[in-house]
């Protein structure tokens, strides 16, 4: 071969191992998961702590911050992914940010309440009152008036307010507000301080749930590591249910908190496991739980809520925002080695 041919021989040749050189450093550069001190999502944080992710082959950075701060990442294209309740999964699609459900972590049961003055009794007792959500056009505003339109309630019968959950207790103490959505340490301090509770996320069930979300470009780009994301979840899961003194110490040393808090949290949820994510990502979920609700279904409630406040122009197509196929996979494996 003449010399010419086989000195452009050697740099195509070196050309192409220096691409593949640089396609492995991408590959091997960690996914970076977003997550809040919630405690319903944070076994993320056993699943990294346990080396579940590290075993499964895949290198996961964990992103502590506050839950709005998470969703502004994700939007900038900073994270691959994050832990968020699905309604804002729907509200960021209508804000053109192309994000998939790729797992369920859990369904609020009593996590989340409507808390009250005690002289009020029922929900009903709501109307021509003002109520605080956390934040218009969020998960919180959908949920309370899921639980106000349930009871008879309408636009127009009361009068909301915006107040952070957590400051929900302050806000009933000065007056501001006769009712509002709280959880985690407000929801204790309201009822220490003799507020009542009216109603909780069980009633009307499915409304807050809690998903982990990628990327679509992410999901399209490293299939494999997403499966083992998913799969190192569910073994955290386990790990939570069967070693749950560790997995407190576990979850509290990582957003400082204390284990006992982080106890009353987790058991104001339903988890869910293999087959219960892959049942609820379907319309129809047949012989459903009390407590496991299929996304479509409050997907549509969720996305009519932003349809009639003008935040999505339509109602997406669910299967373009769900991703079943990570958790049919672990579901079937499990369902085999029984």
């Amino acid at each position: 071969m003449p010399k010419t041919k086989y000195f452009l021989a050697l740099l195509v040749a070196m050309v192409f191992i220096a691409g593949c050189a640089q396609e492995n450093i991408e590959e091997k550069k960690p996914i970076k998961i977003g997550i809040n001190a919630y405690p319903g999502y944070a076994h993320v944080f056993i699943a990294q702590k346990k080396g579940f992710f590290k075993k499964n082959g895949v290198n996961v950075e964990i992103v502590l911050n506050d839950y709005l701060t998470i969703q502004d990442q994700l939007a900038k294209n900073e994270l691959d992914g994050a832990f968020m309740v699905y309604t804002d999964v729907i509200y960021a699609i209508g804000q053109g940010i192309d994000v998939r459900v790729v797992y369920i972590s859990d369904q609020s049961i009593s996590a989340d309440v409507i808390v009250a003055k005690p002289e009020l009794a029922t929900v009903e007792d709501l109307e021509g009152k003002t109520i605080s959500v956390e934040g218009i056009n969020s998960f919180s505003h959908v949920f309370v008036l899921s639980v106000l339109k349930k009871h008879g309630l309408s636009d127009g019968d009361f009068f909301i307010k915006s107040i952070g959950a957590q400051e929900v207790v302050d806000a009933l103490d000065r007056g501001d507000i006769d009712a509002g959505h709280t959880y985690g340490h407000g929801k204790i301090i309201a009822k220490e301080k003799g507020y009542v509770c009216l109603a909780y996320a069980g009633d009307v069930k499915g409304i807050i749930t809690d998903i982990l979300a990628f990327h679509e470009k992410t999901i399209k780009m490293r299939p494999d590591d997403i499966q083992a994301i998913v799969k190192s979840l569910f073994e955290a899961q386990r790990f939570q249910e069967t070693n749950r003194v560790e997995a407190l110490e576990i979850i509290a040393k990582a957003i400082k908190s204390t284990p006992e808090s982080i106890g009353v949290g987790i058991d104001t949820v339903k988890y869910l496991d293999e087959k219960e994510n892959a049942c609820a990502m379907y319309e129809e979920i047949g012989e459903e739980s009390e407590e496991v609700h299929s996304l479509m279904e409050s997907g549509k409630i969720i996305a009519e809520f932003y349809l009639k406040r003008g935040q999505l122009s339509s109602i997406p197509d669910f299967n373009e925002i769900i991703e079943p196929g990570f958790v049919n996979e672990l579901a079937a494996e499990r369902q085999k080695n029984k």
